[in-house]
């Protein structure tokens, strides 16, 4: 951790520059996690990570976390229950509901159509059908229901 402040001052110097990401993309992956631990072991954070599919992932990531400081958090999703378990297994993984058919309808009719639109005219039974039917290949994920109601 004695070379930090060289890697630091390399780090600002070259983030306006196209060379940047090569750069980071050729520090090693210790290298970088020590370096994130320096600059948060002295502070309260709230870091969110979006998305982590396993459990080697969580465990190249979490030496980066001191646990010295209270009141700093790491939160992250997944959709692996196993790899919630192991990152903490004294706690009780988060699992939101899954949407019913009737609250997938409502979101995807909320994305879709401007309110004015929908009240005035309404939607074609025919409609409502197909797009009934697209509903359950999204299985009541919300992100999905958003996702086809863009399109």
């Amino acid at each position: 951790m004695k070379d930090e402040q060289p890697l630091k001052s390399m780090l600002e110097k070259m983030k306006g520059e196209v060379q940047f990401k090569s750069v980071l993309e050729s520090i090693k992956e210790e290298r970088l996690i020590e370096a994130l631990h320096g600059v948060l072991e002295e502070k309260r954070y709230l870091v969110v990570f979006d998305d982590i599919w396993t459990i080697a992932a969580w465990d190249c990531l979490k030496p980066a976390f001191a646990r010295e400081k209270k009141g700093s958090k790491v939160l992250f999703t997944t959709r692996n229950r196993t790899v919630a378990s192991h990152a903490d297994p004294w706690s009780s993984p988060v699992e939101p509901p899954f949407l019913t058919d009737n609250e997938g309808w409502e979101l995807l009719k909320r994305k879709t159509f401007l309110k004015e639109i929908l009240m005035e005219h309404g939607c074609s039974p025919e409609f409502e059908k197909l797009v009934r039917g697209m509903l359950k290949k999204c299985r009541g994920l919300p992100l999905a229901v958003v996702v086809l109601g863009g399109l």
